[in-house]
């Protein structure tokens, strides 16, 4: 179980409290989305100074804070792709008030989390023709192409230009069942 402070255990709801004796009994979950631009998650939580500037900056309320639940990574941001996604701001104002460095705007910018496509549950596999994904694909990255016969067009993903902002499971009509966000960042305990 995560070591808690008394303030965090007195904050604790009870959804946080049945969470953490499953994660006893199951072990945590130890992969995180952070906001686009986060530097190493080694440095992240040292770094970040918990002042909620880049949560109050997202105009479409795609960062969240974690709770208490999360011990020492309390009040840091995070991101949910699978249900509110990252729009990829041209001016990019989470990372621009960001006074801590632990939100860089680094060019390409930094990986948040990996895209697996579920092509049995794509539209396309079930002959509806579709191209939300590669279409809603911010244009600045463009990591989602269709390819195949124009009957059997299938999304591809180029996985080197995807930084996992989760805008194709935003726009996807059939969501999770048909895109997956796999986290890449470990949190250490």
């Amino acid at each position: 179980m995560a070591k808690f402070t008394r303030r965090q255990l007195f904050k604790l709801k009870l959804n946080d409290i049945v969470k953490c004796f499953h994660e006893e009994e199951t072990g945590p979950d130890l992969s995180i989305v952070r906001p686009p631009g986060a530097i190493d998650e080694s440095l992240f939580s040292s770094t970040c100074e918990r002042c909620h500037k880049c949560f109050n900056a997202c105009d479409y309320e795609s960062i969240s804070l974690m709770g208490a639940s999360y011990g020492k990574l309390e009040s840091t941001p995070m991101l949910n792709p699978q249900t509110t996604a990252c729009h990829v701001c041209s001016d990019m104002p989470c990372i621009a008030a960001c006074p801590s460095g632990a939100l860089v705007n680094s060019k390409p910018l930094a990986k948040m989390a990996s895209i697996v496509f579920n092509h049995e549950n794509c539209l396309n596999s079930q002959g509806v023709l579709c191209d939300t994904c590669a279409t809603n694909c911010p244009s600045s990255i463009r990591a989602i192409k269709m390819e195949g016969p124009f009957h059997k067009r299938l999304p591809t993903l180029n996985e080197e230009t995807c930084i996992g902002c989760g805008l194709c499971i935003y726009y996807c009509e059939n969501g999770t069942d048909a895109i997956q966000i796999k986290k890449i960042r470990q949190i250490s305990e």
